[in-house]
């Protein structure tokens, strides 16, 4: 097995670079490579971004992580519009009094109308602050799973390790 004398700085910047993919969400697909100094023992990570899923670098890289495409978005951490609430830091019943607003009903479809998903998230997208406020929620989320992050790197590190090992 190659020794990491580098071991702890690499999983720390893998989970850096995992928990800014979660934020992220790209749609295109991201490689992480490691490459490893024989003679100091130590490695090194970046990035290559793969838009097609069929490129790479041509130099002496492991890959280590692909980082696929996200068909999904910040948005999709909120399930619901009482979600869209929480994450506002609102009560449901005044937030859902915004949608009726916004969706701008007569008098008789506002007694009655079932607020759907799609209208709590046209009426956030068109406030600026709503979405920001909530792609910030969202985001730290993700900071608040850093350990689960930590465990993914460990993973792929160790995973790195043990298919070095067979190789030798």
């Amino acid at each position: 097995m190659k020794e990491l004398k580098n071991r702890e700085e690499l999983v720390e910047q893998l989970t850096e670079m995992l928990m800014e993919f979660a934020k992220d969400c790209n749609q295109y697909q991201t490689d992480v490579y490691l490459y490893y100094d024989e003679e100091t023992q130590t490695a090194t990570l970046d990035t290559f971004i793969n838009v097609g899923g069929n490129s790479w670098l041509d130099d002496d890289h492991y890959t280590i992580y692909h980082d696929t495409e996200h068909y999904e978005n910040w948005s999709d951490y909120y399930c619901n519009d009482g979600d869209f609430a929480w994450g506002l830091d609102m009560l449901n019943e005044d937030f859902e009094k915004e949608v009726i607003e916004y969706l701008d009903l007569d008098d008789d479809e506002k007694e009655d109308y079932q607020i759907q998903y799609i209208d709590a998230y046209n009426y956030v997208i068109s406030r600026e602050d709503y979405m920001d406020k909530l792609i910030e929620v969202y985001k730290e989320s993700i900071d608040e799973n850093r350990a689960d992050y930590v465990e993914q790197a460990e993973q792929i590190i160790s995973a790195w390790e043990e298919e070095t090992e067979r190789e030798e």
